[in-house]
Parts: C-alpha cells; structure tokens; sequence
C-alpha cells in the first residue's frame, strides 16, 4: 500500500514544523512517507520559503516533493490557496502512482496509530474518503475536514482544476466526489488522540490569504 503524505502550509506555520515532521516520523511502519508541501506564501520570486522547506526536508532524508503557490487574493483566501495547492497534491500524487494521500495540516499532530487506523477503515468500507474529528475553534465535537483525512486520488484526474471560472473548490469536491462514485465518506471520532495548534486564527485567515 503505497502513501502520500501530503499538505498545503506557509511561512505563517513554521512553528508548528518541527512537530509535524516528529509525530509523522512515529507512525507505526510508515514513519518514511514520501512528502509533499505546496508553499501557499504570497511571495515575491524567488519563493524563499519553499526554497527553505527543500532545504529542510532533504536535512530529513526524506523523499519529498516542495511546490508553490501564489494564492489569488482577490478571492476568498482559504478556497483560493487550498485549492490551487491540492491542484499540486492531486498531480504529485498520480506521478508518483500512490494508492492514497494522507493529508495532515502541519499545524495538526497525530499520534503512531493515526495511518492503520485510517487505512483499515478504508480497506473495510472501499470509502472514498476517510476522515477523522481534530480540536478546531468555536467547534465543541471538533472539525471533519483536511486536517487529518486519507483520500483516494484516483477519484480525482490528474490534471483536474479545482480553482478558477467554473470550477468547484478542491473541499467541496472532497465531500461530493466520493459519492458521486458510489464510494463514500466514512467520518470517524475518539479513536485517535490529535493536537491542533490553533495559533493562527479565523481572522489571519481573512486577511493574509495563507494557510
């Protein structure tokens, strides 16, 4: 079974680095998931803070992939960078042949177990998309979303657009793809213990365009 271990970050989150590479490096037999970043830092050219992730990853002696984004900011931030960003997750993921993407927020850590438990509810139901609750603000039972989710990529083509006239953003289609095909959501709580860092609010959001 072959992952990815993928997410959208930026500058804004590089505090929370350090931690995510640690706690992914502690799953249970899967501590050496090929990675790949999409920088969503409004930049100027060169893009520094991918150009810094490359260098960070490869002091890793991970297998990795580093790109960027330029978030539109003439549109809502967080649908402008995260789908524009997943673009590049979707493709890397059909380059590299993988049967699932794992994505986990950098801001979002999880425990050992976190891959087996995903994968065997995957294997067990064929869902599309398996999710699992993480601490979100304003939200008491937590957030089913990005932060922590196994996807089929298959599901998606590998040069398909989630940004733009006449596209729907890449969330959206993470909820109704799986169903569309008759695969499914399975959205699980409680059986992993996962940290959010919530050090970058609702309202940075609004007005940075990053993610």
């Amino acid at each position: 079974m072959t992952i990815l271990l993928a997410a959208p970050t930026c500058r804004e989150k590089d505090y929370a680095l350090d931690r995510w590479n640690a706690s992914r490096r502690a799953f249970f037999g899967y501590g050496d998931l090929p990675i790949c970043l999409v920088d969503t830092t409004r930049d100027d050219a060169p893009p520094t803070y991918a150009n810094f992730l490359i260098d960070y990853l490869s002091r890793q002696n991970a297998d990795y992939s580093v790109r960027h984004v330029d978030p539109d900011w003439h549109v809502i931030c967080t649908v402008s960078s995260v789908s524009q960003a997943w673009e590049c997750i979707i493709s890397e993921a059909h380059y590299r042949n993988v049967d699932y993407i794992l994505s986990i927020e950098i801001d979002v850590w999880c425990p050992p177990d976190t891959v087996q438990t995903l994968l065997g509810v995957a294997e067990a139901t064929d869902a599309g998309v398996v999710t699992h609750t993480y601490p979100y603000p304003s939200m008491e039972h937590g957030l089913h979303s990005l932060g922590c989710a196994l996807i089929d990529p298959k599901m998606f083509d590998k040069d398909e657009k989630f940004f733009g006239n006449n596209c729907k953003n890449f969330e959206d289609l993470m909820w109704d793809r799986p169903n569309e095909l008759g695969r499914g959501i399975v959205s699980i709580s409680n059986c992993l213990r996962i940290e959010h860092d919530n050090k970058m609010s609702l309202e940075h959001f609004d007005k940075s365009g990053e993610v």
